[in-house]
């Protein structure tokens, strides 16, 4: 009898000991305070969604509910920094490359597959190591595929582009790393083989190998973003193929303050603190209007300037937009009633107000944070272009792909 009862108040003890931590782990959750910005991870953080009949029936809302629960965990930068450490002990090295297996990308992150890859470190650079399978290349192309056909047959006059953005890897990786799968260029181009007719490929490659050619700072050194002048570059390359006259530049101004951005904090090595990071922006046109919505019912919305001023905080490519936002909507000066929507990851943060130059209107929509039906969406505002764009590593694996094929429906 008293060794059933001992096996009896141990599990009783096990039960209770589990309850408590999760009640302690709800009470820490509502009742710490909740940070806007995360340094660990140079991003904003997840706000509390706001349920509306749009979210609840096409189940954004719970999709919010659980961003918000994995962003504001309690202690999470501090577990984020230790699980980074850890990563960062497990290299492989020879020559002058280190290759660190990367095991630090946190589930739920708005932040799309950042830093979700092994990493290398050569040259005082860190960048997201390229690999991809021919199943994410296609299915990748079967999205924008479905969702060209979808809005031609709601809004037959609106062109769609896809730009596929490569990353600092595909440039300043030694040669040897960047055949084969390991070849963004090769990717990129294997998926424009496969778009349909009525998607137009953006070759943005191009005009940022002009620029990388020339030394330009094109990308962060500890970052996975594009800088100004690579954002600059992307935007004249859709003007190219867009048959637009891109914006001359009207000169650059520097953000106070250096940083070390995404991919120094995943690895934390102490080679990349030789050169920090700072932030440039390229003199926009006439922005007339910014606001943002938490959705793309745009029921409710707020405005804010398109430029943050970053002061404060270690994250300085926030200084853009202030980071990824569900929809975002633009007006400028050039009013010639012409509308663009981009569909994007926080590439297009960097790029978003060059494209006032050309458009009235511009919305920047984010499918990581926000369901929507694209085809609706360009016939109620009258889009007149649309620009699928993304960062090369969506070629290397389904993730990207699966949301996109949620934005179209037959």
């Amino acid at each position: 009898m008293k060794k059933h009862n001992k096996k009896f108040e141990v599990k009783n003890i096990t039960s209770l000991t589990f309850i408590t931590f999760i009640v302690a782990g709800a009470v820490m959750l509502f009742a710490l305070p909740k940070d806007k910005i995360s340094a660990e991870e140079n991003r904003v953080l997840s706000k509390s969604p706001v349920p509306t009949a749009y979210t609840l029936t096409k189940g954004g809302y719970s999709r919010g509910v659980n961003s918000y629960l994995n962003d504001h965990f309690p202690f999470r930068d501090s577990l984020i920094d230790i699980s980074s450490r850890l990563s960062g002990l497990v290299k492989y090295q020879g020559g002058d490359v280190t290759l660190i297996p990367q095991s630090s990308a946190v589930e739920g992150s708005s932040e799309f597959a950042a830093v979700a890859n092994d990493v290398m470190i050569y040259d005082g650079r860190a960048m997201e190591v390229f690999k991809y399978d021919d199943l994410s290349v296609e299915r990748y192309a079967d999205a924008l595929n479905g969702i060209q056909r979808s809005i031609s047959q709601k809004a037959p006059e609106t062109r769609v582009f896809s730009m596929v953005v490569p990353t600092s890897y595909e440039f300043y990786a030694p040669a040897a790393y960047k055949n084969g799968v390991h070849s963004e260029s090769g990717a990129i181009d294997k998926l424009n083989g496969l778009l349909s007719d009525g998607v137009i490929p953006v070759d943005a490659e191009k005009y940022l190998r002009r620029v990388v050619a020339k030394g330009e700072y094109v990308y962060f050194r500890t970052d996975h973003h594009w800088t100004t002048e690579g954002a600059y570059a992307g935007y004249k390359a859709f003007c190219a193929k867009a048959g637009l006259k891109a914006m001359a530049s009207k000169g650059k101004y520097t953000v106070p303050g250096e940083f070390l951005g995404t991919l120094y904090n995943s690895v934390r090595r102490d080679s990349l603190k030789a050169q920090y990071d700072s932030v440039e922006v390229h003199y926009p046109p006439e922005v007339e209007s910014c606001y943002g919505y938490a959705d793309a019912a745009m029921n409710t919305e707020y405005e804010f300037f398109p430029l943050m001023d970053p002061e404060g905080y270690d994250n300085k490519y926030i200084t853009f937009l202030g980071g990824d936002k569900p929809l975002v909507k633009l007006t400028g000066a050039n009013h010639n009633g012409k509308t663009l929507l981009v569909v994007k990851d926080s590439y297009s943060n960097a790029m978003s107000l060059f494209f006032l130059e050309n458009y009235e209107t511009v919305y920047l929509l984010d499918p990581r944070l926000t369901p929507a039906n694209l085809a609706d969406f360009c016939r109620e505002h009258e889009v007149d272009d649309v620009l699928l764009e993304n960062y090369a590593l969506v070629l290397s694996n389904c993730g990207m792909a699966d949301i996109l094929g949620g934005l179209y429906g037959e």
